[in-house]
């Protein structure tokens, strides 16, 4: 990874916060074992972009160009509107965007974007579920909100390729907001460490397995145990709850069609237990429940890579 590359998840992550002061370029270049000239190139791009200043005599400094940013891809002006003047009372910068040629320059030229909320209807849905692909073709893992109006919005997300997709009401409620920021931000540090010092992601508690396919529990439990994961597998809302009450849990993979687990359950149990992942595997003919709070959604069958993605959309409690 080069050191351009790993500096800037740093500083987009919040680990170097603003104002910070960054070692001498020798010392740069001898912590990532590149040449002074390298180390100098990699400090010109960051400078370029407004993510740090150098000062001759002062020293190399994290710049205020370095405070991420929200993406709001919205075609309605009020709603916009209202949503940033949420993010900016959480001390978020926001971007509008109103169409797509918006959106799409925003994407490709502003540097400091956290994460998107992006209206399923943009105007319409297919031109928000087309604004879908745009992202991930443009920015790579970068979290997408899907804000929606309903269940018929929520059907047209479980089988979306640029998935996982996080889910909002529309426009968010608070508490769905905060738990969205935290959720970015953390993935975003999850990023810079991983380019850093590449390592598997170690979860400090055990994953929750409840499906009411014994097929699908055991498809899933080999995908997470390959990865080094903890699984149990349950079958009823009740054993989900009882095993949550019982020890950490890091992450719950959860059919919603899973007998006591309806979107009462579901909700509470988000809300009771805020530092646990809680994804929610959807089949075709599976309804998406109309839960409080926030999940992420996987179609099933999902692959390795998908529920990966879904892992680094947050960092989970360290042990």
């Amino acid at each position: 990874m080069q050191a351009y590359e790993v500096l800037r998840a740093r500083i987009v992550s919040g680990a170097l916060p603003e104002g910070s002061r960054l070692p001498s370029y020798p010392a740069l270049a001898r912590s990532f074992g590149v040449s002074s000239m390298t180390m100098r190139s990699a400090l010109r791009r960051l400078a370029a972009e407004g993510l740090i200043t150098i000062q001759v005599g002062v020293g190399t400094r994290i710049g205020s160009g370095a405070r991420p940013a929200i993406l709001i891809i919205e075609a309605d002006d009020d709603a916009s509107d209202a949503l940033g003047r949420m993010l900016a009372a959480a001390g978020m910068p926001t971007v509008a965007a109103s169409s797509e040629s918006e959106a799409v320059q925003v994407l490709e030229s502003d540097t400091r974007l956290l994460m998107a909320f992006l209206s399923i209807h943009f105007p319409t849905v297919d031109d928000g579920l087309r604004m879908f692909s745009l992202i991930a073709k443009r920015r790579p893992g970068m979290p997408v909100v899907a804000m929606v109006r309903g269940a018929v919005d929520y059907d047209l997300l479980h089988s979306l390729p640029e998935g996982p997709v996080l889910i909002a009401s529309r426009p968010p409620q608070a508490g769905q907001l905060r738990r969205l920021l935290q959720m970015a931000r953390l993935g975003s540090a999850i990023v810079a460490a991983d380019a850093a010092e590449p390592q598997r992601l170690e979860l400090s508690g055990p994953a929750l397995i409840a499906d009411t396919s014994a097929a699908d529990r055991a498809r899933s439990a080999r995908m997470l145990e390959l990865a080094g994961i903890a699984t149990r597998e349950i079958a009823t809302g009740a054993e989900m709850l009882r095993a949550l009450a019982r020890e950490y849990v890091s992450l719950v993979l959860i059919n919603p069609a899973l007998p006591g687990a309806g979107p009462g359950v579901l909700a509470a149990a988000a809300s009771a237990y805020p530092e646990t992942l809680f994804i929610l595997t959807i089949g075709e003919d599976d309804a998406l429940p109309n839960a409080d709070g926030l999940a992420v959604v996987l179609g099933k069958p999902f692959e390795a890579e998908a529920l990966a993605d879904a892992l680094r959309l947050r960092r989970l409690r360290p042990g």
